[in-house]
């Protein structure tokens, strides 16, 4: 299912948008999500970076205002603080969020 949702979005969004929007930001759903979906969520992606974050992830796309595509980083306080989550539970933190297992 997740991998079904995931490959619709990218047909959708590859097709291209009048309004020149190519950037997009992954949404957080749901009432828990992982610090790896927190982390993805601060991102800027293009359309054709949008592979699947990790099994049974639900999180959504959302196109990013023009301007805000600019910035690989587009929300900053968030990802300090998704950071600092991981760092108080595990006593150290991955600024890429692969050397720490953020999925848990």
């Amino acid at each position: 299912m997740q991998l079904a949702h995931r490959n619709q979005a990218h047909k959708t969004l590859s097709r291209g948008r009048s309004d020149g929007i190519r950037a997009y930001r992954r949404v957080l759903t749901g009432r828990e999500n992982c610090a790896l979906c927190v982390v993805a969520s601060t991102q800027r992606y293009w359309v054709e970076d949008l592979p699947p974050i990790h099994p049974g992830c639900d999180c959504n796309v959302q196109p990013l205002p023009p301007g805000m595509e600019d910035s690989q980083v587009i929300d900053q306080d968030l990802l300090d603080r998704a950071h600092a989550a991981v760092e108080d539970r595990y006593g150290s933190y991955a600024p890429d969020a692969r050397g720490i297992d953020y999925k848990k």
